[in-house]
């Protein structure tokens, strides 16, 4: 479902600043996650042969539950080994 939406989300976040190319992949830089250096620790929205990944498609999801369902509030679960991740995400 969300398939046809990741190139205009990863166009959408380039166009925002937020997308910023490293060694030919994609990468959003959030200040709120530090790697182990203490600098912004990157999250890859396109890999380098074009591919995307799961916080991609979790935010078309998200778009496509706000935009199209018109969604005030979503649940959405998980079990821990996510928690990273979906802070990433939204």
């Amino acid at each position: 479902l969300y398939n046809p939406m990741l190139p205009s989300i990863v166009e959408d976040l380039k166009k925002q600043g937020l997308a910023v190319e490293n060694d030919g992949a994609l990468v959003v830089y959030l200040d709120e996650f530090k790697n182990k250096d203490g600098d912004p620790m990157g999250v890859i929205v396109q890999k380098k042969d074009g591919g995307f990944l799961y916080t991609t498609t979790d935010i078309a999801a998200a778009k496509y539950r706000y935009e199209t369902l018109k969604a005030n509030r979503t649940l959405v679960f998980s079990d821990t080994r996510q928690s990273q991740h979906m802070q990433q995400a939204w």
